[in-house]
């Protein structure tokens, strides 16, 4: 009991530390412990309600906003479409609300920023005041938007506000890119010195730049508006132009382009309409986009499926015969990110020599050294993988070792030459960066990186993947330096299983491991590894007074597909708590992916052996060192 009162003191202590350094979103380690502060905790959450992220696709962004009518303070009657070709910022005011006018100076410096650089703005204001009142407070903070003053909130109603702060950024074919906070300065309950996240003005910027917004949707703390839903005017004709190109832009485009990764683009209506059939079969049957975590673990920062409203939507525009709809309702083509997403690298690393990759067959799993070695210390802020060919990169691992002795790299080499590969200890490698295709980069908030020492070797760990004619890649690794030390230490640890043995014709066969925290953590990601014959993970977390809940859970294995699963709300960890991992494999002839179901399989680093690793990522303050 004492062990338990211990482990629940850190975490509410590692929990204030997070959350006043701005890593909001993180949550207890369990629903018990999340209720042993009593309701003076959820009370606190309610009056103290701070910007955080929230999943974009309920929230309707994506979709193209109606030509909505309104008009404005001095009468003049206006639409969204007169903004067309530029983008527009609808800021939602009250004058009696204290949270709004705290947020008002902030609104006022963004109007006075971005409206130079093309962007319109609209200020709906939702309080009772008179009019007089309205247009004295736009000239006290300086607005020059136009303001719209309605009695029946008909277009707050329209744009289904939520509350007295909230904004909406709108592209220049009125799809929706952003709602939310301004930023996270001011909140119910609280107000920072400075803002730690500019919501809106990194929208701004991926907007004016032609880029995908990275954070869509967020929470606006103020005061609740209660206005009465829209009348609906009945389903509309789904068409390419209006719903189906935004569904797949934002869902498939990514990989889905000329030079992505996947096999064909769906980047035109003509493209999309030679796909229809497939297109149909593979949302209907939910195998594109691919996800296989439980519906019930989680949630999921990165989640790829469709909602079933998108779904719907892409079903029933097949069915209808996929009308194009008016080229004037178009979603803005988005420069889709190529080369340094992250910014200008401080240093890139290569691998040692170019790979030759042939146009069919079998590629063993390749290892390459880094063209050097790390030159300083370093606290990794950003990290990305870039292969030259992406359309035969399957996936990345980044490793590196700290540097060792004279005595202790002999004794490697001979262990090397000696053991085979499932007997060799791992030497010091530690698991750094993965890469995936679409998730080829990380950028770590401002206060946590990752440390990798002076004098380390980095490795590149290359499964590669014919594409039908020969070709050449040579990957790099680019990382974008913190200014210093941080407060938050970032780790990942690589948990593997060695021992396993799966006899020739086994259907069902599970191995276990397991890996106890030395530190209280808030996770971040899970990313489960396994060959052709895994069929299932499942990953449960073990408190140090004997709770169990499961993280994650994999209802099927797809080899092609392997992904990092972030955490939307990251647990709450304290140290002695375990994670224990257990993973099932089918090495019988009806598994269509073995390769020979004969042969006994061990654990080894070519697709026809067999893998059984977590790699599991955290953060942590430094000062628990």
């Amino acid at each position: 009991m004492k062990q338990a009162m211990r482990a629940a003191q850190r975490i509410r202590w590692l929990s204030l530390v997070l959350a006043l350094a701005g890593l909001s979103g993180l949550t207890a380690c369990s629903d018990r412990e999340r209720l042993s502060a009593g309701g003076d905790a959820r009370l606190q959450s309610v009056l103290r309600e701070r910007a955080e992220e929230l999943d974009p696709r309920p929230l309707g962004v994506g979709r193209q906003l109606a030509d909505l009518a309104f008009v404005d303070l001095d009468g003049r009657a206006g639409r969204l479409g007169d903004y067309a070709g530029k983008p527009l910022v609808i800021a939602v005011r009250d004058l009696d609300c204290p949270v709004s006018q705290r947020s008002a100076p902030a609104l006022a410096r963004v109007e006075d920023e971005y409206r130079p650089r093309g962007v319109a703005f609209l200020i709906v204001e939702a309080s009772a005041e008179e009019p007089a009142a309205v247009r004295a407070d736009a000239r006290a903070q300086g607005y020059e938007a136009r303001i719209v003053h309605e009695a029946d909130a008909a277009l707050l109603s329209a744009l289904g506000a939520r509350t007295s702060t909230e904004t909406f950024l709108l592209d220049g074919a009125r799809t929706l890119v952003y709602r939310g906070a301004l930023d996270d300065q001011v909140g119910r309950g609280y107000t920072l010195d400075a803002p730690r996240r500019t919501f809106l003005a990194d929208a701004l910027d991926a907007v004016l730049a032609g880029r995908p917004v990275a954070c869509a949707a967020t929470n606006a703390p103020g005061c609740a508006l209660a206005l009465e839903p829209a009348p609906s005017a009945g389903p509309p004709v789904l068409t390419y132009q209006r719903e189906v190109a935004r569904i797949l832009q934002q869902n498939c485009v990514e990989c889905h382009r000329a030079g992505g990764a996947a096999p064909f683009a769906l980047e035109t209506f003509e493209q999309v309409r030679a796909k229809k059939g497939m297109l149909a079969l593979v949302v209907d049957e939910r195998i594109m986009p691919p996800w296989f975590a439980a519906d019930d673990t989680g949630p999921w920062r990165n989640d790829r499926r469709l909602t079933d409203e998108e779904r719907a939507t892409l079903l029933a525009w097949v069915e209808a015969g996929a009308p194009e709809g008016e080229r004037a309702d178009a979603p803005l083509t988005l420069v889709q990110p190529e080369g340094w997403t992250i910014g200008p690298p401080d240093l890139v690393f290569e691998l040692e020599r170019e790979a030759e990759i042939p146009a069919e067959g079998t590629i063993d799993f390749r290892y390459f050294a880094a063209d050097r070695v790390v030159p300083d210390d370093l606290w990794i802020q950003a990290m990305q993988v870039l292969p030259s060919d992406p359309e035969v990169v399957h996936h990345v691992t980044m490793m590196y070792q700290p540097p060792l002795g004279a005595e202790e790299e002999t004794r490697t080499e001979l262990r090397h030459a000696l053991l085979p590969w499932s007997q060799r200890p791992t030497d010091g490698w530690q698991f750094l960066f993965p890469y995936l295709p679409g998730n080829g980069s990380a950028t770590l908030p401002s206060g946590v990186a990752r440390f990798v020492p002076k004098g380390s070797r980095l490795r590149f760990d290359m499964h590669y993947t014919p594409k039908g004619v020969p070709t050449r890649d040579r990957t790099r690794f680019g990382i974008v330096l913190a200014d210093g030390p941080p407060a938050f230490l970032a780790e990942a640890r690589n948990v593997r299983q060695l021992d396993i043995a799966i006899p020739p014709g086994v259907a069902d066969i599970a191995f276990e491991q397991h890996f106890t925290l030395r530190h209280d953590v808030a996770l971040q990601t899970l990313t489960p590894h396994m060959h052709l014959r895994g069929q299932g993970f499942r990953v449960e977390l073990e408190l140090p007074d004997g709770t169990r809940r499961e993280l994650l859970r994999l209802k099927a294995w797809d080899p092609g597909w392997q992904f990092t699963y972030a955490f939307a709300e990251p647990p709450l960890v304290p140290a002695g708590a375990r994670l224990n991992l257990r993973a099932w494999y089918d090495n019988s002839a009806d598994n269509p992916f073995n390769p020979d179901p004969t042969r006994w399989v061990m654990d080894g680093p070519q697709v026809w052996d067999e893998m059984m690793s977590l790699v599991v990522e955290w953060v942590r303050p430094r000062a628990l060192d």
